[in-house]
């Protein structure tokens, strides 16, 4: 497993997996989408069950300085041939929280911390308000995050809320990454038998 000592070098694996995954789904034909895995699911079943726990995690970094647990959103099943273009989506969400846990990503790949938005801004404004303005810089592709997203030296343990399942509610953002790779490592590992 990865060292957990920076979100970069989670993010890193995870972007490329994430990557290879989506690119992979949106190749299969309906018959592989459709075919099952030695588990019982289909790989089109398999892999929305990822992107809806990817979708899951994004919402629990976003959502890290609510009181209290967020209302979880669920992400619908729009067929086989979705599953790519979720994974991808939502792969791209998960990156985008990250990077604003402490770095702001922007167009030209130089992030901005807080401090040097409230400089630019006039301090004191709405992040979600921040974001909107800024666009959706760097949202060209999930393999082209790190060229849009700079992810500092944040921490793994930074406290994010725990997706359903986990006998917590918060856990460190280190932990939920780490969930995820390791649901879309086992993925990709049997995707093509």
């Amino acid at each position: 497993m990865q060292d957990l000592d920076t979100l970069e070098s989670v993010c890193d694996t995870l972007d490329s997996v994430l990557t290879r995954l989506a690119s992979a789904y949106r190749a299969l034909p309906e018959s592989k989408l459709l075919g099952r895995l030695p588990d019982g699911r289909t790989r089109a079943v398999a892999g929305h069950e990822l992107a809806t726990l990817i979708a899951i995690a994004a919402q629990g970094v976003e959502d890290r300085s609510r009181p209290s647990a967020p209302s979880w959103r669920l992400l619908p099943y729009e067929g086989p041939f979705v599953v790519g273009d979720q994974l991808g989506v939502t792969g791209h969400d998960l990156l985008a929280a990250c990077s604003r846990l402490g770095v702001r990503a922007t167009g030209d790949g130089r992030g901005h911390t807080a401090a040097d938005r409230d400089d630019v801004d006039g301090g004191g404004g709405d992040d979600a308000a921040d974001a909107a303005a800024e666009g959706s810089a760097g949202f060209v592709g999930l393999g082209s995050a790190h060229a849009a997203y700079a992810y500092g030296s944040v921490p793994a343990s930074t406290a994010v809320w725990a997706p359903p399942g986990v006998r917590c509610d918060r856990t460190g953002v280190g932990t939920v990454l780490s969930r995820v790779l390791a649901a879309a490592e086992e993925l990709a590992g049997v995707l093509y038998r």
